[in-house]
């Protein structure tokens, strides 16, 4: 199972306290129901979460008996004796605050392959998108490449989704929208832009394309269906043909 990045686990703590916005919780039920990894770190998020209350509120109980039954001793002829007890108090509640935070940290991140393999692996590719079309330039088409270049990759969507509205087919745009959204963490929306270009038999960019959606999958956790694209890519004349090889003997070995 892949780790969850920080990201993830905000969103599941915002709304698992309810303090999540109506664009979470949106987001969250959306890749509760499209993502099965998704879906299992939010249970053990929810059991670890209970537990932890659990034992607090047992561990706070305990804490309190004691205290009162010190209380009840004279405490004024014996003030090293309390001095020592608030001492072990704090440190056995520093103790299990500790554990606690331990215990979610490991749950939740677990192995990390995956993450390691996607991040040796993904580079943004450099732009080569022409910004004339029939009717001469397009504003929204310039921002989008300026944006993109400029690392500003959520401009960069803006502005690509503008400009595809009305240029639906452009396959340099779709693929660097895809692109733009997979720099920008957002892996599930990637995908529909990368295999459109895909989809497109006779696109310049249907091979990086290929490569980059097996990468969204890696990042999706989606394994089986990055083995599919990197087996296909490895196996063609493309010039990620020798790379996806690499990356496929790693996926097989998990």
């Amino acid at each position: 199972m892949k780790e969850l990045r920080e990201q993830d686990i905000d969103l599941i703590e915002r709304v698992l306290s309810e303090s999540a916005s109506e664009e979470d919780l949106t987001t969250f039920n959306q890749r509760l129901a499209d993502e099965p990894a998704f879906a299992a770190r939010v249970e053990i998020l929810k059991n670890i979460n209970a537990n932890v209350r659990a034992e607090s509120d047992q561990f706070e109980e305990l804490l309190e008996s004691i205290h009162q039954d010190y209380q009840q001793n004279d405490m004024n002829e014996a003030p090293e004796t309390a001095m020592g007890f608030r001492r072990v108090y704090y440190i056995a509640a520093s103790l299990v605050l500790l554990l606690a935070a331990i215990f979610v940290f490991r749950n939740l991140n677990g192995p990390s392959s995956m993450e390691r393999l996607y991040a040796d692996n993904f580079t943004k590719p450099p732009e080569n998108i022409t910004t004339r079309d029939n009717s001469g330039y397009d504003d929204h088409l310039i921002a989008a490449v300026d944006a993109y270049r400029q690392n500003d990759f959520k401009n960069a969507i803006t502005n690509f989704n503008t400009y595809l509205e009305n240029h639906p087919e452009d396959d340099a745009a779709n693929f660097y929208m895809g692109i733009s959204y997979l720099a920008d963490n957002q892996h599930n929306p990637s995908i529909k832009f990368l295999q459109k270009v895909i989809n497109n038999q006779d696109s310049i960019y249907r091979s990086a394309a290929q490569w980059y959606l097996g990468l969204a999958h890696i990042k999706s956790g989606n394994i089986e269906a990055a083995k599919t694209i990197f087996a296909a890519l490895a196996g063609s004349n493309s010039s990620y043909a020798s790379k996806s090889k690499v990356i496929l003997e790693r996926l097989r070995e998990e």
